[in-house]
C-alpha cells in the first residue's frame, strides 16, 4: 500500500498565515455626521447641556385702517432645551494564564490583552452606532404574541418601528447579549421597576435564519405579552437593564411625534415646530415621493437638506430607478454613474445634490433627510479607560 496523505497525516505540520482576519462589521457611519460641541473652549460638565431655542414669532403685527385700534404687543417665544447625559461602559476580563500565553507571536495571533481592549472598544462604537438611530428607549424589539416562559421567543418590530412588521425585527440582537422583558405601554416612561415580574435575564443563545425568532439558554422565566420589550441588561441582572438610558437617535430626532410626543423637555404637541416632517411612503419609493419629502421639509421647517441616510436596501432600490432612468447625452456621459460619489457603492450616492449614505444599523424601510448643520453632539467624558484609582486593570 502506498503512502498517501491519510497515512502521513501525523507527520505534516500546520502552515499559518500571517494575521488573525476579522470579518465582523465594523462600520459606524452615522456618528460623523454629528459635530462635537460647537465650542470647544467650553468642558461639557455639570447636570446636563441647557441653551434656548426660539420658535414662536410676535403675533401683534396686522395691517389696519387708519385711526384703528394699534396691533395688540405680543412677544417672541423662546424654550429651554435641556439633554441629558447618557454612558456607555465596556468591560474586559481575562486571566493571567491567558495573557501569559499570548504575550509573544510565536504563541498567538495577537495578545490576548490587545485582542480584548481593542475590539471591546469596537464592539462598544457599535452599540453607540445603533443607538443613534433608535430614540433613547433602548427597545431592542417587541415580543409578538402572548408567549409562556421557553427558550424561544417570536419577537417583531425591530428598534420599535412597527412599519417593520417582521423584517428581521431581532437584527440588533446578537449570540451572547444579555436580555431582560420590559413591560409598560409608554415606552419612553418605561423603567427597571417595570421589567416583567418573575422573568430572568436571558442570554442569547441563537437566532433563527429568518430572525423572527430567538433562541435563549435558559427559560425567559413568566408569560409574556404582546409588545413587551426587548432590553439589554448589560449587568446580566433581572432587575436592572439600558431602558430609557441610551443615547437619543435619529428615530427620536427625525420625528413627528410617532415616538417622542417631548424631545429635550420641548412638547411637540404645544411647540409644532419641533416637529419633523414625516411621510409612510408604503413602498413606493419614487423620485416623486422623494421630492415631496424634501419639498415639505423646505416648506415647513425651512430646513436645506444635505445628506440622506437609509439601509442598504433602499439606497439599492433607488440606484436601480436611476440608473433605469439614465440619460446618455455626450461622450463624457458613456457611463451610467447613477449619481455615484468618488467612494462608490461602498460610500455614498447622491439625491438632489445630497450625499444618500447607507448604514446597515438604519432601520428597514426608512429614510432620514438631514440638516446636518443642525446635528451635534456634546461630549461630557471622551471615550477613555477608566483609572480613577491610578490603573485600568484591576484583580478580581
Amino acid at each position: 500500500m502506498p503512502q498517501n496523505l491519510t497515512n502521513f497525516d501525523k507527520a505534516l505540520k500546520e502552515w499559518y498565515g500571517p494575521k488573525m482576519v476579522t470579518v465582523l462589521n465594523d462600520l459606524t457611519k452615522v456618528l460623523k455626521l454629528f459635530t462635537k460641541n460647537a465650542d470647544q473652549t467650553l468642558a461639557v460638565d455639570g447636570r446636563r447641556v441647557v441653551f434656548p431655542i426660539h420658535h414662536g414669532r410676535n403675533a401683534g403685527v396686522g395691517a389696519i385702517g387708519e385711526s384703528n385700534t394699534l396691533p395688540v404687543a405680543d412677544y417672541q417665544q423662546t424654550s429651554e432645551v435641556r439633554i441629558p447625559y447618557r454612558w456607555n461602559y465596556l468591560r474586559v476580563r481575562l486571566s493571567a494564564q491567558v495573557m501569559k500565553a499570548s504575550e509573544t507571536s510565536k504563541g498567538a495571533f495577537k495578545k490576548a490583552m490587545t485582542l480584548e481592549m481593542q475590539r471591546g472598544i469596537n464592539d462598544l462604537a457599535r452599540s453607540r452606532n445603533r443607538q443613534l438611530f433608535g430614540w433613547g428607549v433602548g427597545m431592542l424589539c417587541r415580543v409578538s404574541g402572548q408567549q409562556a416562559s421557553g427558550t424561544t421567543l417570536n419577537v417583531k418590530n425591530g428598534l420599535g418601528v412597527s412599519s417593520n412588521g417582521g423584517v428581521a425585527p431581532a437584527r440588533y440582537i446578537r449570540p451572547g447579549d444579555n436580555i431582560v422583558f420590559v413591560r409598560n405601554t409608554t415606552p419612553t416612561s418605561a423603567l427597571d421597576a417595570d421589567i416583567v415580574a418573575s422573568s430572568v435575564s436571558d442570554t442569547v443563545d441563537s437566532l433563527n435564519t429568518t430572525i423572527n425568532t430567538i433562541t435563549f439558554d435558559a427559560a425567559t422565566g413568566a408569560t409574556l405579552n404582546d409588545n413587551d420589550m426587548l432590553i439589554f441588561s448589560p449587568g446580566d441582572s433581572s432587575t436592572q437593564s439600558s431602558v430609557n438610558r441610551e443615547v437619543m437617535g435619529l428615530l427620536g430626532l427625525v420625528d413627528d411625534g410617532t415616538y417622542l410626543t417631548t424631545l429635550f423637555n420641548i412638547s411637540r404637541s404645544t411647540v409644532p415646530e419641533w416637529k419633523s416632517s414625516v411621510i409612510a411612503l408604503n413602498g413606493d419609493l419614487t423620485f416623486q415621493a422623494l421630492q415631496r419629502v424634501e419639498s415639505l421639509v423646505n416648506r415647513n421647517q425651512g430646513g436645506l437638506i444635505n445628506q440622506l441616510i437609509s439601509e442598504h436596501a433602499v439606497r439599492d432600490e433607488y440606484i436601480r430607478q436611476t440608473i433605469v432612468a439614465k440619460r446618455f447625452v455626450g461622450p463624457q456621459n458613456m457611463k451610467p454613474d447613477a449619481g455615484i460619489f468618488a467612494g462608490g457603492l461602498t460610500d455614498q450616492v447622491e439625491w438632489n445634490g445630497h450625499g444618500w449614505m447607507a448604514d446597515h444599523m438604519c432601520p428597514f424601510g426608512t429614510v432620514f433627510f438631514l440638516d446636518t448643520s443642525t446635528l451635534e453632539r456634546y461630549v461630557n467624558c471622551e471615550g477613555e479607560w477608566a483609572n480613577e484609582d491610578g490603573s485600568i486593570l484591576g484583580r478580581v
